[in-house]
Formats: structure tokens, C-alpha cells, sequence
């Protein structure tokens, strides 16, 4: 890791010096109006080589504000130490504090001047990983258990405001303050789309660090929405169901409806009536012999398990229509895993009707990634010059063509489907299982880690254990890494 001095940046070979280790630190003593924007100039510099120019500002602000804090953080112990006030001494603290803020806005050029003198120091370090940025600034000046209430309590008051200007107002009637710069920090993370995970201030015992993360993916929800808009409006163009698919959807509406009748009705669509058939032999019903009538295989599947196939081939037929290539072939093969393995993970632990509600949905979980894999050329190319007028990272393109966001493109075809709940709860939840709202949590757990297994043995992308929600692994028995490798090892073996 290469250092450089605040005072002696030359910006091409801190550049090269990046590009090398992608570990750089900067050390000030001071922080005068010049060393600030040259720390603004670096931030600058890293962004624009990270592809982030887009939030540089908002980012900019919270790194002025923490280095800010930290050169205030040292002058206060150079105050405390010279008048010897015991930093320690909740009391003292008190009384110390009320003398310096006077003394600090006064003598404020004089306390930099100390500085530089003195043994505090300022050390940022900008790293750049795998799959994040970090910002790390250190001071050599540790916090005290009183600074940690005072953070403590601004990161709470923090939490109460949806908007700047709220915080202002509130901030401008409390003569004592309440955190002006962390409440606005905080609220500039939500504008991000991030959280206070994202920031995070580390006591130690002879130093402290404040730590800002931003992930590579990061897109700020102004422009994800855009985009998002966008796309939806291409869903708004997608058809409806065939007309003889609502049909029988409509006659499955009526709790009295006859087999007969409702298998005439079927049996002009061969494809459907094949899917009926096969899906009435599959091991979900265990009857011990094959059935070829389609009245017979309506009986056994029964008029809730018809529902569903008629909604999974209903959305296969109108993305096949509309849409072509090798990747969608890919996701609905992937799909059909997903379902295999959410049959085997549930099929000991819930009743038969569940377990056909699972098995669709593991169908059907993916329909988001379907539109976004099948996206036209036209669209892209639309996307493409929105992306320059709206000052959006073009490499977002390719995020949304790999399925970035499917969960929300998913539920708006649901919507437009008439799905029921339960199958639209799992195509908006299934890679966040917490977020549900079923009251039972059977069908989005199953579906939620079949689709995980299925990553693993189709695409070869693997989960780590200790990544997987912890509710599902109690529902599940998956008490350590061993138990989950045996798992995968088991399905693999029952699916393939």
C-alpha cells in the first residue's frame, strides 16, 4: 500500500499507484481549506476511476464531514491535555466542552497550527475490493464512553427524518444541535439506497475509524426507478393470456365446475392438455400407475393444482410468444430444477396441497428474469440513450439484462396476470424469504433455498453457508456446513 502525504499529492502517479494495488492512504496533521479540497480532488479522482462519478457528491459531503470530525477530535484532546481537564471525568468532560466549542471556533486557525506540531494525525485509506469501495479514516485519538452516547443518540435522531430539509428545520429550533452533519449523512445513504451498515465508526483503544462502504452494483433508487419505469412500461406492452386460457381460468372461478366439462374445454389446447397429463404422473401424486386421460388426470391434480399449471403455461406461452433465444430456454430449464428441488425439500414436511402450490412456484419464481433476459434490441438500444441523459452508468444495461431487479419486473406481470398471493408473495421474495408477508413461511423457505441448491448445481455459483437466512435453516435442520453440503449432494442425486 502506497501513502502520500496530503501536502504532496502528485495526482498521475497516485493514479498508477491505485491501478497497481487498488490500496492507497493519505496522511494529514491539518485540515486548512486547501488539504479539504485536496481530499475532495482524490475522492474525485478514485470515483471516476471506479465508474462512480454519478454519487460523488453525496459521498464527497459524508468524507468532508468525517475527516472534519477527526482533525476536531484531535484539536480536542490537544485542548483537554494543555488545560488538563480529564476527558475521562463525565463532569469534566462537560465543563471542558463547553469552554472549547468557544475556544474552537475562535482560535481555530492557531489549534491548526498546534496540530501540525503535535502527534495526531489523519489517516485515510482507500481500498478497492472485490466487490466494494472502502473509505477507512483513522484518527489517533480514541473515543471516550461519553462521545459514544453523543454518536449513539445522533444516529438515533438520525433515524427519525425522511428528508434534509426536516432535518434542518428540527436542527435550527434545538440550541444544543442534535447532529446536523450525521442526520444528513444517514439521510444521503437512504437517498443511495444504502443504510447505516454502510457507515460504520469503530472505537479501539488507542485510535478510532469511521468506515464508509459502497458497494460496485451501487445504483442510486432515483435511477434504478428510471429504469425500472422504463421496463415496465415494455411489461405494459407484453399481452394478456390467451383468450381460450381465460376461459378455463374464468370455469375454474366456480367451485361447482364439472371435470367433464372443464376437460373439454382443455383438450383443444393439446399443449396444455400434455402438460396436465405429464404433471398428474409426476411423483407429486404417487398413484402407482400412469395415467393418459385427461379427466382422470384433471381428477387427480384436482381444481387448485389446475389453477396452477393453466397460470405456468399461460405465462410460458405469451413469453414464448413474444419473446426468443437460448436464455430464455435456459431460465425455464432452470426453473423446472428449482420446482424438482422444492418437491423433494417439502415434500416430508407439508400437505399435498402445499406441495403442488410449491412446485409451481418454483415455475414461476423466475417470470421477471424472463422479460429482462428477453429484452429487444430496440429496448436496449432505448435504455441505452436514456442511461446518457439521465447521467446513469451505462454498465447498468448489462445489470438489468443479467436479472438485476427481476424480483419487481416479476411482480408488475403478476399483478397484470391476476396471480394469487401466495405465488406472487414468492416471485417478489424468493431471494429475500424475511420480506414475506404469508403467514406461512413453508412455500417462500422452500422455494427461497431450492433456489440457492439450483444456482449451485445448474449455473455452478455457489451460496456460503453462512449466507443463507437464518429462518430457513431451523426450518430445514441445517444446523452447521456439513449438514448443507449434504444436502446439495442428496438433491443433486434425486434431481438430476
Amino acid at each position: 500500500m502506497t501513502c502520500y502525504k496530503i501536502s504532496n499529492i502528485n495526482e498521475k502517479q497516485l493514479i498508477d499507484d491505485f491501478n497497481k494495488d487498488f490500496h492507497i492512504c493519505v496522511f494529514t496533521k491539518r485540515l486548512t481549506a486547501i488539504e479539504e479540497e485536496a481530499h475532495s480532488r482524490i475522492l474525485n479522482i478514485f470515483f471516476k476511476e471506479i465508474g462512480k462519478e454519478f454519487i460523488f457528491e453525496y459521498i464527497n459531503y459524508m468524507y468532508r464531514e468525517i475527516i472534519n470530525n477527526a482533525i476536531k477530535a484531535n484539536i480536542k484532546r490537544l485542548y483537554f491535555d494543555k488545560n488538563k481537564i480529564d476527558i475521562n471525568n463525565e463532569k469534566s468532560y462537560s465543563d471542558g466542552m463547553a469552554r472549547f466549542k468557544t475556544n474552537y471556533i475562535n482560535n481555530y486557525s492557531s489549534f491548526q497550527d498546534t496540530l501540525e506540531q503535535s502527534a495526531f494525525y489523519v489517516k485515510t485509506t482507500f481500498k478497492l475490493n472485490e466487490d466494494s469501495f472502502t473509505i477507512n479514516v483513522e484518527n489517533n485519538t480514541p473515543i471516550v464512553d461519553e462521545e459514544k452516547e453523543i454518536i449513539r443518540l445522533k444516529m438515533i435522531n438520525a433515524r427519525e427524518f425522511n428528508s434534509i430539509e426536516d432535518a434542518i428545520e428540527m436542527v435550527s429550533e434545538n440550541k444544543e444541535g442534535a447532529g446536523l452533519g450525521i442526520i444528513i449523512s444517514v439521510l444521503m445513504l437512504k437517498k443511495l439506497g444504502l443504510s447505516e451498515k454502510n457507515y460504520v465508526i469503530k472505537p479501539m483503544a488507542d485510535k478510532t475509524q469511521a468506515e464508509l462502504t459502497i458497494p460496485l452494483s451501487l445504483v442510486t433508487i432515483e435511477q434504478k426507478n428510471i429504469l425500472n419505469n422504463y421496463i415496465i412500461s415494455e411489461i405494459k406492452e407484453i399481452p394478456d393470456f390467451p383468450e381460450h386460457i381465460k376461459n378455463i381460468q374464468e370455469q375454474l372461478k366456480d367451485p361447482m365446475v364439472n371435470f367433464k366439462t372443464l376437460s373439454l374445454k382443455i383438450i383443444k389446447d393439446v399443449s396444455l392438455t400434455g402438460k396436465i397429463i405429464k404433471f398428474s404422473n409426476s411423483a407429486i401424486f404417487s398413484t402407482g400407475k400412469t395415467t393418459s386421460n385427461l379427466t382422470d388426470a384433471i381428477k387427480i391434480i384436482g381444481i387448485n393444482g389446475i389453477k396452477n399449471i393453466v397460470f405456468s403455461y399461460g405465462m410460458e406461452s405469451v413469453i414464448n410468444q413474444r419473446y426468443k433465444g437460448k436464455k430464455l430456454q435456459e431460465i425455464f430449464d432452470y426453473s423446472e430444477l428449482v420446482a424438482r428441488i422444492s418437491f423433494h425439500l417439502a415434500k416430508n414436511i407439508t400437505s399435498k396441497d402445499i406441495l403442488e402450490n410449491i412446485y409451481v412456484g418454483g415455475l414461476l419464481h423466475n417470470i421477471g428474469m424472463l422479460v429482462l433476459m428477453g429484452i429487444n434490441e430496440e429496448l436496449l438500444v432505448k435504455i441505452n440513450e436514456l442511461c446518457h441523459q439521465k447521467n446513469i452508468p451505462i454498465r447498468i444495461i448489462e445489470e438489468l439484462t443479467n436479472g438485476q431487479n427481476h424480483e419487481l419486473i416479476g411482480f408488475e406481470l403478476a399483478k397484470k396476470w391476476n396471480f394469487p398471493d401466495e405465488l406472487t408473495d414468492v416471485i417478489c421474495n424468493h431471494h429475500t424469504p424475511a420480506a414475506s408477508t404469508s403467514k406461512d413461511p413453508t412455500m417462500i423457505n422452500t422455494i427461497y433455498l431450492a433456489d440457492i441448491i439450483a444456482l449451485w448445481l445448474f449455473f455452478g455459483i455457489s451460496t456460503p453457508f453462512g449466507s443463507v437466512d437464518e429462518n430457513v435453516k431451523k426450518m430445514f435442520n441445517l444446523s452447521d456446513e456439513l449438514h448443507y453440503n449434504k444436502l446439495i449432494t442428496d438433491l443433486q442425486e434425486a434431481t438430476v
